[in-house]
């Protein structure tokens, strides 16, 4: 080790907020929702067609022509009925009052509609200019909501977390890949199944639901408590290799999982008109879905993103 490294590892472990967690040499940012959103957003969808963009949709996209959220929603309901928003949250229950986050006040909460298969998502948008490695790390809980006071962990379909990446457009052959994982709680019958899956077929997209994979040694049951309004945080990490297209690690709550040099892609082409505009591309995507009428909440107390390389 350097003279630098030891001083950079010391400076990070004197940190109450850094030195629970092991970022790589960059900190892109270190987010904690104490401080607010920090520029996390709900996914919905693109407002294209207009005119910046030709071609992409038909004309009822186009800008000019959207509608007010609230009268859109009265005329087409199903249109709308499968997103959510988040929020920030002092994780107030009925009968402990407020608990507050891990190590703090307020956590990021995503949350599903309360309707069977649905999902609840967030992201933030940014860039990386080392182009390297890429870490995320979190510290996170979830629970379903609880009207009936039952604990609720069948109801709990699955967790997401992962990239939406895309390479700069001066790159030899630039394209769009997601490496993503899936902790599947449960089957949608209620069953529980407790895996961690990836992303690593060809085609496969996490957004759509389709192309999962059981990691080897996957099955993890992480805690739930034996209370609906008992919330105990956990550790995740993972990394990716920007330059190679490449899975590095992935570790969560005690439990490492190989998935090193597995990759995800999709069909020669299938994205090609989605680079415009977007250059360069690093989405962080993390999400829930549900099994049941319930909601289905996943909490993150905060989240640090990492790089290591050289730059671009």
């Amino acid at each position: 080790m350097t003279e630098t490294e030891a001083i950079r590892r010391a400076l990070l472990r004197a940190d109450p907020k850094l030195s629970r967690f092991d970022p790589l040499e960059r900190i892109i940012f270190a987010d904690d929702f104490d401080e607010g959103l920090n520029g996390w957003a709900p996914l919905y969808a693109d407002y294209d067609g207009f005119d910046d963009t030709p071609g992409w949709r038909d004309a009822s996209g186009r800008i000019g022509e959207v509608k007010p959220v609230a009268i859109a929603r009265r005329e087409n309901p199903a249109r709308f009925e499968d997103r959510s928003q988040i929020m920030l949250t002092s994780l107030s229950t009925w009968d402990a009052g407020s608990i507050g986050s891990s190590n703090g006040t307020y956590a990021l909460k995503v949350a599903s509609p309360p309707k069977p298969g649905t999902r609840g998502y967030a992201l933030k948008r940014v860039s990386c200019p080392w182009w390297g490695k890429l870490r995320f790390e979190a510290y996170f809980t979830f629970k379903a909501d609880h009207p009936d006071y039952r604990l609720g962990h069948e109801d709990v379909h699955s967790l997401i977390f992962g990239y939406d990446l895309q390479d700069f457009e001066e790159a030899e052959n630039p394209t769009r890949w997601r490496p993503f994982f899936r902790y599947l709680n449960a089957a949608p019958d209620g069953t529980l199944v407790q895996r961690w899956q990836g992303q690593f077929d060809t085609g496969g997209d996490a957004m759509r639901g389709s192309g999962w994979t059981d990691i080897e040694g996957g099955y993890h049951e992480l805690p739930y408590n034996r209370s609906p309004t008992k919330y105990q945080w956990l550790y995740i990490r993972y990394t990716v290799d920007l330059a190679k297209h490449e899975y590095v690690d992935f570790f969560c709550h005690g439990k490492e999982l190989n998935v090193k040099r597995k990759t995800h892609s999709f069909p020669e082409g299938q994205w090609q008109r989605h680079l415009e505009k977007c250059s360069g591309l690093l989405n962080v995507d993390i999400g829930i879905h549900t099994n049941s009428d319930k909601r289905c909440f996943l909490f993150l107390d905060s989240i640090v993103l990492s790089a290591e390389g050289s730059e671009r």
